[in-house]
């Protein structure tokens, strides 16, 4: 570049220039000093797990009925979340036998386990009545958390519901009114219904009629599990009342009975009777 500066020959300044030019536009461009990449990840939370099913009311795994009434059985459901108890939200449970479903019903109340960070426990009651089947009852349980991620178990958790007999007789008296000697008293009612949760066979017997003079023996009262029916003479041991058999359920049980139906006939004019009898009539399922 100094050689063609010193040139004193004319035209020597263009091309001086032409140079300047091609080499500032041959000088480097400054790079920019920071930068930027974008990037993703996506989380998955960690979910619910059940841990237990603890029954009340259940021993050795086996709930009783109680007659003409209601066992309640708890189920307390523990729980564990890894991110603390506080992220459980609720559980959806049902108990299934072998001819009802109890539920689904629904738990929003978690109670921390003690001292546990990660645990807690739900609790539901479920009312068995005295005629629900006999069997295995299993717990269906779902636990969600507060994200809606759950967990589900329908077939750890079960009880067995025991078989039972009882019946209930309702009529607590009945009334053969006056009668003559040789008379025949009008027809009485007694009703009976299952108190339990097994098709019930029913024998009866009776005590002989006693009273101020003498006693009425057993065999002038007939029992018949029919109205009009011919009638069975009872002796004091228990015999069965014409197949009397009384199936359990809610359509066999308090408000729905069984009925069976009583004839006195008085003997003739002798022992002397006059005065009042009373007897007892028992019922035997078997």
């Amino acid at each position: 570049m100094l050689t063609i500066l010193n040139c004193a020959k004319r035209g020597a300044l263009p091309l001086v220039l032409a140079a300047l030019v091609l080499l500032s536009l041959s000088a480097p461009v400054l790079a920019a000093s920071t930068g930027t990449s974008s990037g993703q990840v996506t989380v998955t939370d960690y979910a619910p797990t059940i841990v237990s099913v603890a029954f009340a009311n259940v021993t050795a795994g086996t709930a009783n009925p109680t007659p003409d009434g209601v066992t309640t059985v708890t189920a307390t459901v523990t729980c564990s979340h890894l991110n603390g108890w506080q992220q459980l939200d609720h559980i959806v449970i049902s108990l299934v036998g072998p001819s009802t479903t109890k539920g689904p019903f629904t738990d929003n109340n978690p109670t921390q386990l003690g001292s546990n960070p990660n645990q807690a426990t739900f609790t539901q009651d479920f009312a068995m009545q005295y005629y629900d089947s006999p069997g295995t009852y299993t717990v269906h349980l779902t636990v969600y958390d507060k994200q809606g991620l759950n967990a589900t178990d329908t077939s750890t958790y079960y009880f067995t519901y025991a078989q039972a007999v009882g019946v209930t007789v309702e009529t607590s008296s009945i009334s053969f009114g006056t009668l003559n000697y040789g008379a025949v008293s009008a027809q009485q009612t007694i009703n009976v219904h299952n108190s339990a949760n097994k098709n019930m066979t029913v024998n009866v017997k009776a005590d002989n009629f006693a009273g101020t003079l003498n006693s009425i023996a057993m065999g002038q009262l007939n029992g018949s599990a029919t109205s009009g029916g011919a009638g069975q003479a009872m002796t004091g041991t228990y015999t069965q009342l014409d197949s009397l058999i009384v199936p359990y359920g809610a359509n066999y049980g308090i408000g729905h009975p069984t009925s069976t139906y009583w004839v006195l006939t008085m003997p003739g004019s002798s022992p002397p009777l006059s005065g009042t009898y009373t007897t007892t009539i028992y019922f035997q399922v078997v």
